[in-house]
This record gives structure tokens, sequence and C-alpha cells, in this order.
């Protein structure tokens, strides 16, 4: 079987690893959602914390991106094509209102990447936390369009 054979096992594969990755993911916002009310001293253990939170994010949009919103593709005999092409076919599954809804989230893990100033980490910090509601609702409507691949 080749990559681009359908392969419903393959999907359910990927769904797992977003799920254990939001999973980890919740537990961090758990963590930070308390220290962000807090706002206090910054410790090793406020930066530890939202570091994980961060590449927790980062990853999880990885996934959902590049492996499951690509893979839906496959499973309905598309190219999968570019990152546009992908989050333009979110926008017409419904996944989101818009294109650039995705794109945002998708930009702000490529911050978190490639974010090499320390000084705007926390405006990273806050902007997870603010978008991660948004992820889990994409991701809550990705899972149940997946339903009709796997029943």
């Amino acid at each position: 079987m080749n990559r681009r054979t359908p392969n419903k096992n393959m999907l359910k594969k990927h769904l797992e690893n977003l799920n254990k990755s939001i999973d980890r993911l919740l537990y961090s916002y758990d963590i930070c959602s308390k220290i962000s009310s807090e706002r206090g001293h910054k410790n090793e253990e406020y930066w530890e914390h939202y570091e994980a939170l961060t590449a927790r994010y980062g990853r999880s949009v990885d996934i959902l991106v590049n492996s499951v919103l690509r893979y839906i593709d496959v499973m309905e005999y598309i190219e999968p094509g570019t990152t546009i092409d992908v989050t333009n076919r979110a926008e017409k599954r419904g996944f989101v209102d818009s294109a650039q809804d995705l794109r945002v989230l998708k930009d702000l893990r490529n911050e978190i990447v490639h974010n090499y100033d320390s000084d705007d980490c926390e405006g990273v910090f806050d902007d997870s936390l603010r978008l991660i509601p948004d992820l889990l609702e994409i991701i809550n409507k990705v899972k149940i369009y997946c339903g009709r691949f796997l029943e």
C-alpha cells in the first residue's frame, strides 16, 4: 500500500497522536492558566511551565495540520498540496470560519519555534493561552468529521 492510499488505521493513528498531544497540552494549559492569574515573580518554574505549554501548543498544531488535515485529504483522494491548500480546505469543510483562523494558529506555532527574543516570550505565552480554546474547538470539529471515515 503506498502512502497515498487511504487507510483508516493510519487516520486513527494520526488522531491518537493528536489526542495524546492535546492531553499533554491541556495539562500545561491548566497549570499556566493558574500561573497567569498570579503574575508574580517569574522564577525558573514559571518559565519551565510556559515553555512546556508553548512546545506542546506547537506540537499539537503541527500534528493537526501536517498529519491529520493532510491525511483527511488522502482519505478523500485529494493531493494535499501546500499548507495554504490544507487551510483553505479546512475552511470548506467547516473546521474554521475562515482559513485565516487556522493560519493564526500556525503563525503562532512558527513564532514559538523561531522566537529568539527572550523579552518577547510573555506575549507568546499570552497568545498561546488565548488561542488554545480555538485550537481545541477546531480539533473537536475535525474529530467529528473524521468519524465518517472510521465507521
